[in-house]
């Protein structure tokens, strides 16, 4: 049946209305007035507990409560406690790592094996500080680092200078300054005051027994000389690097240049007849044979408090058969490890005799060695050496 207009203008005011009402309680103002919002809030946290933040849906800022400025539910910390519970379950996972981030070491590499701090023998010198930090081998290649210091308030110049390394079993080596045997970091010249600089040491042994290295440092500190020792400086874990092994042919001694590779430990050392000498102490621990060459070796140590020069000479060898041969020095019929002429306090370093006897029924030789210690002539005779 159709309404008439007065009908339809009633039913249409009847639904305005209800629009309004309804419009009216959703607006917070009046759902506050009419004290709606707080037991409808009250209602849900009964029915279904504090709703967690990230599980809100989003609101629009004039419909969210917190953003209405002056009301009950601004000053009600509803929110705050998911907010703090939030922030705080993450500071422990933010706290934990910066501990473990600290805790880890700076270099690795370098903690872990653990440092030295091994200084010269006699102490340091008024100008300069010198310190042994690490000894390495990376295969036949030993390499050794430390620092020098200047310990003046002056600008300083330095240049290292050729130098020598014992290891443990007497053998000597050079650490030559052409092709970086013996270097300073950067190459530097210049030692500025109280500021460490780094320097290089490299050398080949190839003795895998070795434990432990003298250094024979040498380096000219504005225009004087000095010699600065480091004894028995360990060999720590290897940090070589494959491919670090190498080194400038400059400085590497032939591998055909060591004539007996024998650690000797288990040798008895014979000396020379008449005794030592108050300056040095000279035995011969081995003599091989091989084929006609017999090859002899032992050691010579410096006993005194202070360096020494030494010069091997022209020597001779005699054998229970009454057979004569000459040792002479050109060739390496003799001559000292490394071809040192300067030995530092206490450190024992090779010799070598090699010469040629074709008589193979010979069991023992007698040594008649002659050396320059310090600008006197010395000769020392080992009597009936085994041949082995």
């Amino acid at each position: 049946m159709a309404l008439t207009r007065d009908q339809r203008i009633a039913v249409t005011a009847i639904v305005v209305s209800a629009l309004g009402i309804v419009i009216a309680l959703i607006n917070p103002e009046v759902r506050q007035y009419l004290g709606l919002a707080k037991s409808q809030q009250s209602h849900q946290a009964a029915m279904s507990g504090p709703e967690p933040v990230a599980a809100q849906p989003p609101r629009r800022p004039q419909d969210s409560p917190e953003v209405t400025a002056g009301s009950e539910i601004d000053r009600k910390p509803l929110a705050q406690p998911e907010r703090t519970d939030t922030t705080s379950s993450k500071i422990p996972e933010s706290s934990g790592a910066t501990s473990a981030a600290q805790n880890q070491p700076r270099n690795p590499t370098e903690e872990n094996i653990g440092l030295l701090s091994i200084g010269p023998r006699g102490g340091d010198v008024p100008d300069f500080a010198m310190t042994v930090r690490q000894c390495s081998r990376g295969d036949e290649i030993i390499r050794c680092w430390g620092t020098i210091t200047n310990t003046t308030d002056e600008r300083a110049q330095v240049d290292a200078m050729d130098s020598h390394a014992f290891d443990d079993q007497g053998n000597a080596m050079q650490a030559y300054t052409f092709g970086g045997g013996f270097k300073l970091s950067g190459n530097t010249t210049a030692s500025l005051p109280n500021v460490p600089v780094r320097f290089d040491v490299a050398f080949r042994d190839p003795h895998p027994a070795v434990r432990t290295v003298t250094l024979d440092l040498r380096v000219r500190w504005n225009s004087y000389n000095y010699s600065r020792t480091f004894a028995d400086v360990p060999l720590g874990p290897t940090t070589e690097r494959r491919g670090d092994n190498q080194l400038p042919s400059a400085v590497l001694p032939s591998k055909n240049s060591i004539t007996n590779e024998h650690p000797g430990s288990d040798l008895t050392p014979i000396g020379p007849k008449g005794g030592g000498v108050p300056d040095f102490r000279m035995v011969v621990k081995e003599c091989l044979r091989a084929d006609d060459i017999i090859r002899c070796w032992g050691t010579i140590t410096n006993t005194t408090d202070e360096r020494a020069t030494l010069t091997p000479m022209d020597s001779s060898v005699f054998d229970d058969q009454g057979n004569s041969m000459p040792a002479y020095t050109f060739g390496g019929g003799f001559k000292i490890s490394g071809d040192v002429g300067s030995l530092p306090p206490n450190v024992p370093v090779r010799f070598y005799v090699a010469f040629r006897d074709s008589h193979t029924s010979v069991k023992t030789v007698t040594l008649d060695l002659r050396v320059v210690w310090n600008s006197r002539n010395y000769k020392r005779t080992f009597t009936e050496v085994p041949v082995r």
